[in-house]
């Protein structure tokens, strides 16, 4: 332990020290054996506590060593992918928090686009993705997160994300989700790949109607339809960046099976009491305001307002688009959608901004707006001027 620290401090910022070790091959020889033998020795006996505090030490002598000269990033890459990425598992499955951070903090430093491409063909990046994601749920590890963020914007993950447990697909769904809400610095890569965003959109689309069949009682905790909901989430947020706009361009397989989904939903809202049924009383949102509520809880939570909001992004300056949820009868339903929900937050705000997009420069579809109007469908003065909507 105390020749890792005086390795440490002496790299810690001194790329004089970090080339000098590098350029030494019995030194980094050495160093190479250690790390692998605190390592075999923590796996067969993890109480060993003075083994798990030189391991601490070894863990962070290689991250300096990499952060103060760049070109020993092969090395230590190499000595943690090695054998199918097997001390790299090891590390990242550690009993210990700090072992599990500081190889993840490594593994960050020293992963090159490159060396990526190779990290995502071992055998060994599954589990080694597995341990980041739960990192990330279990002791936030900043490094994990970043790791994972940066995985996430691979056009190569999609073969070892089909891999991944339920739980791990929407840990990583989750960081997508979140990465997306976030202003984009221009040049910066796009927060999820186009491959990847691909099959969640064919992921979706095979699976989605699968959470009509989910109730209160069964759904919650299922992976599968929390994941759909995250698929959903995903291509949700995805639709309304800018910058992936024209991914969704030509949508209409999309759009189609999204608006169908949204009429077995409404229709199973208005079927009785199960997932769907609006919680409309001014308690149900005070308890979802402070955290309290049990509506949250359900996978389904906010998936009719997804539903709504991904139309109206589709919808967008999209003239075929608005054509084919008028010709699908999509327009009555998602003025009806326009009602106080617990379990859909802000889901008439959304229904307003789909109404809106649907009618911006489309004749047609605001002629059906003001059929349903004159009809007494629409009876709701202050929402219609909310809406923006004349008529003569």
């Amino acid at each position: 332990a105390e020749l890792f620290r005086f390795l440490r401090n002496a790299f810690a910022g001194s790329s004089e020290n970090a080339a000098a070790a590098i350029s030494n091959e019995a030194l980094m020889q050495n160093l190479e054996a250690l790390v692998k033998g605190l390592c075999e020795l923590h796996t067969k006996d993890v109480s060993h506590a003075e083994s798990v505090v030189a391991l601490r030490c070894s863990l962070q002598c290689l991250g300096n060593l990499v952060c103060s000269d760049p070109s020993a990033a092969s090395f230590v890459c190499n000595l943690l992918v090695a054998q199918e990425a097997k001390m790299c598992t090891e590390l990242l499955k550690s009993p210990d928090a700090k072992v599990r951070q500081y190889s993840s903090m490594v593994l960050y430093n020293c992963l090159s686009p490159e060396r990526i491409e190779h990290f995502l063909k071992l055998a060994g990046s599954v589990v080694a993705i597995e341990s980041l994601a739960d990192m990330v749920i279990s002791t936030e590890s900043e490094w994990s997160l970043f790791l994972l963020e940066r995985l996430l914007q691979r056009d190569d993950l999609v073969p070892v994300f089909l891999k991944l447990s339920a739980r791990c697909r929407c840990i990583l769904l989750d960081i997508a989700a979140d990465q997306l809400t976030k202003v984009q610095v221009e040049g910066a890569p796009l927060p999820i790949s186009l491959p990847l965003l691909q099959h969640v959109q064919s992921e979706l689309l095979g699976r989605v109607k699968a959470i009509t069949m989910c109730s209160e009682a069964t759904a919650t905790g299922d992976p599968e339809i929390s994941e759909i909901c995250k698929l959903l989430k995903v291509l949700c947020l995805a639709s309304a960046n800018e910058r992936l706009k024209s991914f969704f361009s030509d949508g209409t397989e999309l759009l189609a099976t999204t608006l169908e989904v949204l009429k077995m939903v409404h229709l199973l809202g208005k079927s009785g009491k199960n997932a769907f049924t609006p919680a409309p009383r001014l308690d149900d949102f005070t308890e979802v305001d402070k955290g309290t509520s049990e509506l949250t809880v359900h996978p389904s939570f906010g998936f009719k307002r997804d539903l709504v909001q991904l139309i109206g992004n589709m919808c967008h300056q999209n003239r075929e688009n608005q054509d084919l949820v008028r010709n699908l009868e999509g327009i009555p339903v998602i003025l009806d959608a326009c009602n106080l929900d617990a379990k859909n937050p802000f889901i008439i705000q959304h229904a307003i901004l789909a109404i809106r997009n649907l009618l911006e420069g489309n004749l047609e579809n605001q002629a059906i707006v003001a059929s349903l109007v004159q009809q007494g469908v629409v009876t709701d003065a202050p929402l219609i001027k909310e809406m923006g909507i004349k008529f003569e």
